[in-house]
C-alpha cells in the first residue's frame, strides 16, 4: 500500500487531484451567476413521458441565446419527425379495434408531448428576452452609473467653482455696502459741515448787519469830511484864480494910476483921486459879482457830482448785493444739482444691490438644487459603498475558506515531506541490501527532487497570490473609505456654505431694506430742503428785483438832473468863454493901446525928467509922489478899519478883503519899485550930465 502512494505523488498532476478530492483548488474562482439564476422557472414533470423519445436536455442557463437557438433548433426538428411519425402510426393502426385505447392514449400523450414543446419554446423565447434585457440593463446601469458618476465630478467642480464667484460676490458685496456706508457717513459730514457753515454765515451776515448800524454815522462823518476837503480844495482853486484875476487888475490899476497921475494937473488931484476910487469901487463889484457867480457855480457843480458820486456807488454796491445773491443762487443750485447726482447714484446702486441679490437668489437656489443632487448621488454612492462592503465581506470570507485551504495544503505537504523522507530511508535501505541497482535509484532520486522544487514553487505563488489579496482588499476598502469620508466631508461644506449663503443674502437684504428707507428719507429731506432754499431765493430774488428798480429809476432822476446841469453848465461854459473872448479882445486891444500909450508916456516922462533935472524941479517931484502914497495908504488903512466893523460878513467878503489887501501890497509894492526905477534913472541921468 505505501508503495502504491508513493508511486501515485511521481507528478504534481496526481498530488492536485489528491488535494482537490477533498477542497476545491484555490486558483479557482466561482464563475459569475446570470439573472437566469433569480427566476424560478416551473419545470413540467415529465414521469408520464414513455421511454419512446427522451426530453431534450436543457442547455446551461448562463449560455448565449444564438447559442441556445441553435441547441434548441434539431430537438424540435426530431420532435416534429418523431410526432409525424407516431400519427402515421395511428393511422396504420386505426383499423386495429383493440388497438384504439392505446392510439387514444398516445394521442393524449402527443397533446401533452406539443404543449410541453409549446411551452418549453416560449419559455425559451421568455429566457432569451429576459437575457437580452438584463444585458441591456446591465450595459446601461453601467452606462448610467459612469454618467452619474461624470455628472457628480463635473457638478462636484460647478459647484466648487459657485462657491467661488459666491464668495467673490459675498466680498464684493460687502465692500459696495462698506463704501456706501463711507458715502453715506460722508455725505452726513458733508451736510453737517454745510449747515455749520450756514449758521456761521447767518451769524456773520447778523454781525455785519449790526455792524453797519453803528458804523452808518462814521460813513456819513467820513462823507462829510471828504465833502469839505473837496469844497476846499476848490475854494484853493479859486483863490488861487482870483490871484491871477487880481495881479492882473492890479496891473491895470497900476498903469491906469500911471496915466492918471502922468495926465492930470496937480491942482486937479482931488478930481482924479475921486475917479480912481470911483473906478475901483466899479471894479470892486464887478470882481465880487464874478466871484460870487463862480463860487454858486462851483459849488452847484460840486453838489451834482457829489449826488452822481452816491447815486453810482449805490448802484455799484446794489450790482455787487445782485451778483452776490446770482452767485448764492448757483451755489444753491450747483448744490441741488450735486445732491440730485447723488440721488440717482444711490438709487443705481439699490439696483444693482436689487439684482445682486435676485441673482444671489438664484445660485442659491442653484446651490439647493445642487446640494440636493449631491445628496442623491451622496445617498447612491453609500449604497455603492455598502455593495463593495458586501462584497468585500464575501472576499474576506473566500480569503478565510482559502487561507483553511492553504493550512490544509501546508499539512498535506508536511506528510509528503515526511513521506519523501521514509522513502529516502526505505531507498537507503533497499541500497544497502541491493548494491546492483544505482541507475534507477539515481534517477529516482532527480525525478523526487524535481518534484519537490516545482512543489516549493507552487508553494511560494500561492503563499505570496494570499498574502497579496488581503492587501489589495485592505486597500480597496481604505480608498472607498477615504472617498466616503472625502464626499461627506464635501456635503456638510455645501451645506455650510449653503446656510451662509443663505445668512448672507439674508443680510443683503435687510441692509437693502435699510438702504432703501435711508435714501426715502434722505430724499424727503433734501426735497424740503430744496422747495425751503428756493422759496428763500424767490423771496430775495423779489426783493431784489424791487431794490434794482428803485435804484433804476433813482439812477435815470440821477442821470437826467445830471443832464440838465451839464446842459446848463456848458451853457454858462459857452456864456462865459464868449465873455472871456471878448474881453480879452477887448483888453488885447486895450493893452497894445496901452502900450503904445505908455511907449509915448516913456518917452515925454523922460523929456520932462530931463527938463525937471534941468530946472531943479526933483524934490518937489518926490514930495508930491510922497503925498499920494501917503493918501493912498491912508485910504487903505481907513477900509481895513470899515472890513474890522463889518467882520462878521460871509465868507465872500472875507475873501474879497484879503484880495483887497493883496491889491494893496502889490500897490506898494509896484509903487516902491517905481521909486527905485526913477531913483536909478536920475542916477543914471546926473551921471550921464557929469559925463557931458
Amino acid at each position: 500500500m505505501e508503495k502504491r502512494n508513493v508511486e501515485k505523488l511521481n507528478s504534481p498532476s496526481d498530488f492536485m487531484t489528491t488535494h482537490l478530492t477533498g477542497v476545491t483548488c484555490a486558483s479557482s474562482s466561482p464563475a459569475l451567476l446570470t439573472p437566469s439564476h433569480f427566476t424560478v422557472t416551473s419545470t413540467p414533470s415529465l414521469t408520464s413521458v414513455t421511454p419512446i423519445c427522451s426530453a431534450p436536455s436543457l442547455p446551461p442557463h448562463g449560455a448565449d441565446p444564438r447559442t441556445l437557438l441553435t441547441h434548441t433548433q434539431p430537438e424540435v426538428m426530431q420532435l416534429h419527425q418523431e410526432n409525424r411519425r407516431l400519427l402515421h402510426t395511428l393511422h396504420t393502426q386505426a383499423s386495429h379495434t383493440p388497438q384504439r385505447e392505446e392510439v387514444e392514449r398516445l394521442k393524449e400523450e402527443l397533446r401533452e408531448r406539443d404543449s410541453i414543446i409549446s411551452r418549453q419554446c416560449i419559455e425559451r423565447e421568455d429566457l432569451c428576452a429576459e437575457l437580452k434585457q438584463s444585458t441591456q440593463k446591465v450595459q446601461q446601469m453601467c452606462e448610467h452609473h459612469a454618467a452619474e458618476l461624470s455628472a457628480l465630478t463635473h457638478t462636484n467642480s460647478e459647484l466648487k467653482n459657485t462657491l467661488h464667484t459666491l464668495t467673490q460676490e459675498i466680498t464684493s458685496l460687502r465692500h459696495q455696502v462698506e463704501e456706501v456706508t463711507s458715502e453715506r457717513d460722508v455725505l452726513k459730514e458733508q451736510l453737517s459741515a454745510r449747515s455749520r457753515e450756514k449758521a456761521e454765515q447767518a451769524e456773520t451776515l447778523h454781525k455785519l448787519r449790526t455792524y453797519i448800524g453803528t458804523h452808518t454815522r462814521g460813513e456819513d462823518q467820513h462823507t462829510l469830511i471828504e465833502r469839505l476837503q473837496k469844497e476846499k480844495e476848490a475854494l484853493c482853486l479859486s483863490v488861487e484864480l482870483l490871484n491871477v484875476r487880481v495881479k492882473s487888475a492890479n496891473d491895470i490899476l497900476t498903469l491906469q494910476e500911471r496915466e492918471l497921475e502922468e495926465q492930470c494937473d496937480p491942482l486937479r488931484r482931488d478930481r482924479s483921486a475921486r475917479l480912481l476910487s470911483l473906478w475901483r469901487e466899479k471894479v470892486f463889484m464887478l470882481l465880487v459879482q464874478l466871484r460870487s457867480k463862480d463860487s454858486q457855480l462851483h459849488t452847484e457843480n460840486t453838489q451834482l457830482h457829489h449826488t452822481v458820486s452816491d447815486l453810482q456807488q449805490l448802484v455799484q454796491k446794489l450790482q455787487s448785493h445782485i451778483a452776490l445773491l446770482q452767485h448764492n443762487l448757483q451755489d444753491k443750485t450747483a448744490q441741488l444739482q450735486l445732491h440730485n447726482l447723488h440721488t440717482q447714484e444711490l438709487q443705481q446702486q439699490l439696483c444693482s444691490a436689487v439684482e445682486e441679490n435676485e441673482r444671489l437668489k438664484k445660485h442659491k437656489e442653484s446651490s439647493e438644487k445642487s446640494t440636493e443632487h449631491l445628496t442623491d448621488t451622496v445617498h447612491r454612492m453609500s449604497v455603492c459603498v455598502g455593495e463593495w462592503e458586501s462584497q468585500i465581506e464575501a472576499a474576506q470570507c473566500r480569503m478565510s475558506a482559502l487561507t483553511q485551504r492553504l493550512d490544509f495544503a501546508s499539512i498535506r505537504l508536511h506528510t509528503v515531506h515526511g513521506l519523501l523522507m521514509r522513502r529516502e530511508a526505505l531507498w537507503k535501505v533497499q541500497q544497502a541490501t541491493k548494491p546492483a541497482e544505482p541507475t534507477a535509484s539515481d534517477s529516482c532520486i532527480e525525478r523526487l527532487q524535481l518534484q519537490v522544487e516545482l512543489l516549493s514553487l507552487e508553494r511560494d505563488t500561492l503563499t505570496q497570490e494570499l498574502k497579496r489579496t488581503p492587501q489589495l482588499i485592505n486597500n480597496a476598502l481604505r480608498d472607498l473609505q477615504l472617498q466616503l469620508d472625502r464626499s461627506r466631508e464635501e456635503l456638510t461644506v455645501c451645506e455650510l456654505r449653503c446656510v451662509e449663503a443663505h445668512t448672507h443674502c439674508e443680510e443683503q437684504e435687510r441692509t437693502i431694506v435699510e438702504l432703501r428707507a435711508e435714501a426715502h428719507h434722505t430724499q424727503t429731506i433734501l426735497q424740503e430742503k430744496l422747495s425751503e432754499v428756493e422759496s428763500v431765493c424767490a423771496m430775495q430774488l423779489k426783493e431784489m428785483e424791487s431794490h434794482l428798480n428803485t435804484a433804476r429809476r433813482e439812477h435815470t432822476k440821477a442821470v437826467v438832473a445830471l443832464r440838465q446841469v451839464e446842459r446848463a453848465a456848458e451853457r454858462e461854459r459857452q456864456q462865459e468863454r464868449e465873455a472871456e473872448r471878448a474881453r480879452s479882445e477887448h483888453t488885447h486891444t486895450h493893452i497894445t493901446q496901452l502900450h503904445t500909450q505908455l511907449k509915448e508916456k516913456d518917452r515925454d516922462r523922460h523929456i520932462l525928467l530931463a527938463v525937471v533935472q534941468q530946472q531943479g524941479l526933483m524934490s518937489e517931484y518926490k514930495k508930491v509922489r510922497r503925498a499920494a502914497i501917503h493918501t493912498s495908504t491912508a485910504l487903505t488903512d481907513e477900509q481895513q478899519h470899515k472890513q474890522q466893523q463889518t467882520g462878521d460878513t460871509g465868507q465872500q467878503e472875507g475873501s474879497v478883503l484879503n484880495v483887497l489887501c493883496e491889491l494893496r501890497s502889490l500897490s506898494s509894492d509896484l509903487i516902491h519899485s517905481t521909486d527905485e526905477e526913477d531913483e536909478d534913472d536920475e542916477l543914471g541921468q546926473g551921471e550921464h550930465t557929469q559925463k557931458h
